[in-house]
């Protein structure tokens, strides 16, 4: 019996001591009340959130330059009419060039030389302005004026891919009108090359330096030929007229000049007096015999008339020419060239 029970409280403390020892191993979980009736353990996390928000303004957008270019790409301040060139205008829009609505390109003329705020309006005028404009539709157009003045779209520059570029440069190829006005050598007057952009924002400009346009001369005559018929040797001056159409864009000189000797053997002499087989030419822009030897012609131009800064449509002029033969003179068909010029 004593056995019996010996080994059944051996049995009944190992059993206290493994309940024990399970007992110690088990967790006990605590919970805690945050502020607001949050419940959270020792191992959770708690979040909350707030609202953002941000706007986007039209960031930088500028002309950084509005350039006259040569055809060879050369920079230039010194352009000429009737002659093609590029005007570039250097665009920046950070929102990007797609949003553009409008570039243009003015060229004008200004009277003291020097730029100020909103010179550069005023109405398209064949001596003194024009417009050029680019569109996304349209593309490069001339506004005006007309007559001389161009812009070839075909030569024309846009830049690729406006939906992904910032900046860039649009190029305007504008053949420059023939009366665009001569700017002499000095400070004033000058023209300028004027560039402006339009967003839905607004405009933005920019100018080019000072430009000095260069002088421009033409003329043209109705008659290529102008015929004495039985000229008598050793008598006064008898004229012949032609009519003849200057185009300038500044003040202008006329000027005349002839071949010598005139086929076969007939002699221009720079005088009144003449010698045997030898004549006389005179020119005069007024109709009427020049009484002094200004106005003879030699083989070198001398100045016959002046005039103004014309139209692009100017009228014409008549240029009167007097010949004069020496005695004695052999009879026969002579034949040579007289030159009509226009000069600064």
């Amino acid at each position: 019996m004593t056995k019996v029970a010996t080994i059944d409280t051996r049995k009944f403390l190992a059993l206290l001591l493994l309940t024990a020892m399970l007992a110690t191993m088990i967790p006990i979980s605590v919970v805690t009340m945050l502020p607001g009736g949050v419940l959270a353990g020792d191992n959770s996390t708690v979040s909350s959130h707030i609202g953002g928000t941000f706007t986007v303004n039209d960031g930088s957008f500028s002309i950084h330059s509005a350039t006259v270019y040569t055809t060879t790409n050369s920079s230039t301040t010194t352009p000429s009419p009737a002659v093609a060139y590029h005007v570039k205008v250097d665009v920046e829009n950070t929102s990007g060039l797609d949003k553009l609505t409008q570039v243009n390109a003015i060229l004008y003329y200004d009277a003291d030389g020097t730029y100020s705020d909103n010179n550069e309006v005023g109405s398209d005028a064949a001596q003194t302005h024009a417009t050029l404009r680019w569109t996304p539709a349209g593309d490069f157009v001339l506004d005006g004026p007309g007559g001389t003045w161009s812009c070839d779209n075909s030569s024309s520059v846009e830049p690729a891919d406006l939906a992904s570029k910032t900046r860039d440069v649009f190029e305007f190829h504008v053949t420059i009108g023939k009366v665009a006005t001569y700017t002499p050598t000095g400070n004033a007057p000058r023209w300028f090359a004027y560039g402006s952009a339009t967003d839905a924002g607004g405009t933005v400009e920019n100018v080019s330096s000072a430009l000095a346009m260069q002088w421009y001369g033409e003329i043209n005559a109705a008659s290529d030929t102008l015929a004495w018929s039985g000229a008598a040797p050793g008598t006064d001056y008898t004229v012949q007229t032609v009519s003849v159409t200057y185009v300038s864009n500044g003040v202008f000189n006329k000027g005349a000049e002839a071949t010598s000797p005139w086929t076969p053997n007939a002699v221009l002499t720079d005088s009144d007096t003449l010698g045997s087989n030898q004549f006389a030419l005179k020119a005069d822009d007024t109709g009427t015999l020049p009484d002094d030897t200004h106005r003879l012609i030699s083989s070198a131009y001398r100045t016959i008339g002046s005039g103004t800064q014309t139209s692009e449509s100017p009228s014409a002029d008549t240029i009167g020419v007097w010949l004069k033969l020496g005695a004695p003179f052999t009879q026969g068909a002579y034949s040579g060239t007289i030159y009509l010029q226009i000069s600064n």
